[in-house]
């Protein structure tokens, strides 16, 4: 085994490495404990509830998988009202958990009661009479919680997943690892949903496994308001903790146009006084712009107070371009790649190899595939993305071998346009012809 559990008293269960493992391995795969999908989560809320203020259609992850753990204790027989198994932790019968082992592991997988009692009890109120009858409160509370507290995403963001051991991986907004969820994809089959973890970087023995709860390009202020907000702590880790430049924070300078970011962390929005210019070393402390800087940065919606002062590598340029590069022209998506791989590169040297490396260049080359390509980009760029995949998640990863697959057929398609146009002339209308020239340049 690549991994053990072990106990501190400040997290308590985590995750770390047995024996030392290289960047890109393997640490371990798991398939959910339990899995929803939301057409399963509307024909559970038609089951269960008489009344429900939210659409089933539109009800946040952690509540579909709750209606699957809901609904497999009530056909376990459970009676969330009396004594459970005290070794296990669980508050349903023992006979339940006897009759339900994924019950009796999920009990050891902890939640934040009192942040999530509003919405529990919200969803209580709305049960059928028969179906509350069955289980109390305080089980339905717990549940709940321990729901929202460790669900991941799944199904491309159309399900949601429990998982015993990827929960207790701990974050960091450093980690030493990267999850994926991967359906009939890899070594994944088909049918089948596991979560996959790989290391980013050499762990020594005894290292702790962290994964990232929330994007890690956010600047210090607006990640421990994440966390806080969506997992009930205060986060302490190296990067929150070592005071290092606020990358993800940056303003165009007045001098050379390059990013401006605080030299230290910020703990609170606009709390800073001072930025420096990564490229020139300028230092800005004149009031007035740095009011005119944190009045843009503090706006919601893009717009004209911004223009001149977010730097593009600013977060909320960064996650806008990242959000929208599937609904804009590839030609277009090609100019804005290069801008978010050198805006995360300053975060995560791409080097070291890190999953979002990967996937921009992916995108790029699936975008050098859709424009009119004379140059015969779309293969080396498959080729780049496949060896950013190899650098994350090992040469035998199923993304890299896709990617290669991907070259091989670019080439070959490259190779026969070159012919057809050698007989016919270049086929390239202007537009695509703008698309690729801005792109390269």
């Amino acid at each position: 085994m690549v991994v053990r559990e072990a106990w501190r008293p400040e997290v308590g269960r985590y995750l770390e490495v047995s024996r030392a493992v290289r960047a890109g391995e393997l640490l371990f795969q798991e398939e959910p404990l339990f899995l929803s999908s939301r057409v399963e989560s509307v024909a559970l809320v038609e089951e269960l509830f008489d009344d429900l203020q939210e659409e089933a259609w539109s009800l946040p992850l952690a509540t579909q998988v709750f209606l699957c753990v809901l609904k497999e204790l009530l056909d376990s027989g459970g009676q969330g009202s009396e004594a459970g198994s005290v070794a296990a932790g669980c508050a349903c019968e023992a006979s339940a958990c006897e009759a339900c082992p994924k019950l009796e592991k999920l009990a050891y997988l902890k939640g934040h009661v009192g942040k999530w009692h509003s919405s529990a009890m919200m969803l209580y109120q709305g049960l059928k009479a028969q179906v509350a009858e069955r289980v109390s409160s305080e089980r339905f509370e717990e549940l709940y919680a321990t729901c929202a507290t460790n669900a991941h995403e799944a199904d491309g963001g159309d399900g949601a997943a429990l998982f015993l051991k990827g929960s207790m991986a701990e974050h960091s907004c450093r980690p030493t690892a990267f999850k994926q969820i991967r359906a009939g994809s890899g070594s994944v089959p088909q049918g089948e949903t596991r979560l996959v973890v790989h290391a980013l970087r050499d762990l020594d023995v005894g290292e702790a496994i962290s994964i990232s709860y929330i994007p890690e390009y956010y600047p210090t202020w607006l990640r421990q308001s994440m966390l806080q907000h969506g997992f009930n702590f205060q986060c302490g880790c190296e990067r929150c903790l070592s005071g290092g430049a606020e990358l993800c924070c940056c303003f165009v300078c007045p001098e050379c146009e390059g990013p401006c970011c605080p030299p230290g962390a910020v703990y609170e929005e606009g709390a800073y006084e001072l930025l420096r210019c990564e490229d020139c070393g300028l230092e800005l402390h004149d009031t007035e712009l740095l009011g005119a800087l944190k009045r843009a940065e503090r706006c919601e919606e893009f717009a004209t107070t911004m223009s001149g002062k977010l730097h593009p590598y600013h977060f909320k340029i960064f996650h806008m371009y990242l959000k929208h590069l599937d609904q804009v022209p590839a030609g277009t998506a090609l100019q804005i790649l290069p801008q978010l791989q050198e805006a995360f590169h300053r975060l995560r040297p791409v080097e070291k190899g890190h999953p979002l490396h990967a996937q921009l260049a992916q995108c790029a080359a699936e975008c050098w595939e859709k424009v009119e390509d004379e140059e015969q980009e779309a293969g080396p760029a498959w080729l780049r993305a496949a060896e950013l995949y190899d650098l994350c998640a090992g040469p035998a990863s199923a993304d890299a071998a896709q990617c290669r697959r991907a070259a091989q057929r670019a080439t070959a398609s490259g190779q026969n346009d070159a012919t057809w146009r050698g007989h016919t002339g270049s086929g390239m209308d202007e537009v695509g012809r703008r698309d690729a020239e801005s792109a390269r340049r």
